[in-house]
């Protein structure tokens, strides 16, 4: 059977684009990633910037990497850091966590290119109501293969005798830039390419920029000009539901997290650093 290759669909977030390559209704998850933003790119002037609100995540971690530009992250543990190009950051919102992403006043200050992805991950069910955690890896604490032709950046998981600092060993991610050589591709359970930029071809197969591509054989390669995020894992032993920011194998459990949020209390009564306002809970 061939690889399936879904466009992913473009939507609006604020001044930034994004293409939403997860959830699709042909495709809820690939192992535990169960959500996959490309954001931008974008050109940023001088004067502007990107704000995305306080809001909450349950029962997931949320990992954020940037090709270009910069982010500020803030949580209700009191974390402020800067996310930049390389680094993981990854979050872990357990029974509950808030946080914004916005750009730096030193950003906001001078023109910037935006590019990057956010995936969200589900945690095991037995991990769901773990306390929230925050943890940035630095661009040079990431493993790196670096060949004539490729670099491959081990963001989660274990490849080739190499581990990720991502305390995950049930799912991969590499960041791969090719430039007209083959890769193959690491074995999982279940296994994806986006394509972030250029064109590749997988197998047999041709994809593009913005293209989503679920892996159903093993022994493939990739190769051409562009570059990508693999990503899979085991797949998930139990149904995960979803509403808005929430993830959870219990539907009772989001309408808890809904009602919390609503009313700013139990895991969501923390407030941000410097943040006053909030995203209220859509009507959907």
């Amino acid at each position: 059977m061939p690889s399936s290759i879904l466009p992913a669909r473009s939507e609006q977030i604020g001044v930034l684009p994004v293409r939403r390559a997860l959830p699709r209704r042909e495709c809820r998850s690939v192992g535990p990633f169960v959500f996959v933003d490309h954001m931008g790119p974008i050109e940023l002037p001088a004067g502007t910037g990107i704000d995305v609100p306080p809001h909450p995540h349950i029962g997931l971690s949320t990992l954020t990497y940037l090709y270009e530009g910069s982010m500020l992250h803030r949580d209700s543990l009191g974390t402020q850091i800067e996310i930049l190009p390389g680094a993981v950051n990854w979050m872990t919102a357990g029974r509950g966590i808030a946080h914004s992403e916005r750009s730096s006043p030193a950003s906001r200050a001078k023109a910037e290119r935006l590019h990057g992805i956010q995936i969200w991950v589900a945690l095991r069910s037995e991990d769901e109501e773990c306390d929230p955690q925050f943890a940035s890896y630095e661009a040079a604490a990431i493993p790196e293969f670096k060949s004539d032709g490729f670099t491959a950046r081990l963001i989660a998981g274990a490849f080739e005798g190499r581990r990720s600092p991502i305390p995950r060993d049930d799912m991969i991610c590499i960041d791969l830039l090719l430039e007209n050589r083959s890769f193959r591709l690491p074995l999982a359970d279940q296994i994806a390419v986006y394509i972030s930029s250029g064109d590749l071809t997988i197998g047999d197969q041709r994809a593009s920029t913005g293209d989503l591509v679920l892996i159903s054989e093993s022994e493939l390669t990739i190769s051409g000009e562009g570059r990508c995020m693999i990503f899979g894992g085991d797949a998930l032993p139990e149904q995960r539901f979803f509403y808005w920011n929430f993830v959870s194998s219990s539907k009772d459990r989001i309408v808890r997290a809904k009602k919390e949020w609503q009313e700013q209390s139990g895991p969501f009564a923390p407030r941000l650093p410097e943040e006053t306002d909030w995203l209220p809970l859509p009507e959907v």
